[in-house]
């Protein structure tokens, strides 16, 4: 069944607030999963920890709280896209311009969370797969 157009916005929007959440939830998980990885006292956990070095770790650390900035980052530039579309208003009529700096930040913002995340869980599974077919 067709949908119509504000429907279709509407499940677009639903969307992309899922898809950030789902980033911000792996990008803290991540982070808690280092913090134990760094501080734990299990033998297991510390063979773990030397065998993918505290700088690796730091680093995949780094890129999470990256990941968390651009989030941060993604909505600041809506609400300042959302503002000045409101700004703009007559007679209760709007519209974004895309070609602003504050509509353009917030897409690219959001593509480059994704990414990172992407890659930053990559190159984590990667090693601890490495790591397991090593021993």
């Amino acid at each position: 069944m067709p949908k119509s157009w504000d429907d279709i916005v509407k499940d677009l929007d639903g969307r992309i607030e899922e898809v950030s959440t789902l980033a911000r939830a792996t990008a803290l998980g991540m982070l808690a999963l280092i913090w134990g990885l760094l501080f734990s006292d299990s033998a297991s956990v510390q063979y773990v920890s030397k065998a993918l070095g505290s700088r690796f770790l730091i680093g995949v650390a780094a890129s999470c709280v990256v990941i968390l900035l651009f989030d941060f980052l993604q909505y600041a530039a809506g609400y300042l896209s959302t503002k000045q579309a409101f700004d703009r208003a007559v007679n209760g009529e709007s519209y974004y311009d895309m070609s602003t700096v504050a509509y353009q930040a917030r897409t690219w913002f959001f593509w480059l969370k994704q990414a990172l995340v992407v890659g930053t869980v990559l190159t984590f599974v990667i090693a601890v797969l490495r790591l397991v077919a090593a021993r």
